[in-house]
């Protein structure tokens, strides 16, 4: 069965790519002079679900009930899960699944970053 990947749920959109060439050398550690290194431009988000979880309970939740976080917390991974979805229904592995990977909307949604 063949599925098209368009506009799929909870994945963040690509806005555009392409390659950058480091010529000089030592400006940049972990870059071999002359390789060539993918970009990837995404659409904006608030922030990643490690930030959230670090600095969102303690600035944004500060003095809420902790039942409140803990529904958030639920709705974001279950927007993960149908990201996860929609790439296996492809035949995608994500294959680096982590909360840096999680980008958080403010409209209060995530998407999987891949």
């Amino acid at each position: 069965m063949t599925y098209i990947f368009r506009d799929p749920p909870n994945i963040v959109r690509l806005i555009a790519w392409g390659f950058d060439i480091n010529p000089e050398l030592g400006n940049n550690p972990g870059w071999i002079p002359g390789h060539i290194k993918p970009l990837s431009f995404v659409e904006h988000a608030d922030c990643t679900l490690t930030k959230f979880v670090v600095e969102g309970t303690t600035v944004i939740w500060s003095g809420r009930d902790n039942f409140v976080l803990e529904q958030v917390v639920q709705h974001l991974l279950l927007d993960v899960v149908q990201g996860l979805q929609a790439l296996h229904k492809c035949e995608i592995i994500h294959g680096d699944i982590k909360p840096d990977n999680v980008l958080i909307f403010p409209a209060g949604y995530s998407e999987l970053a891949l």
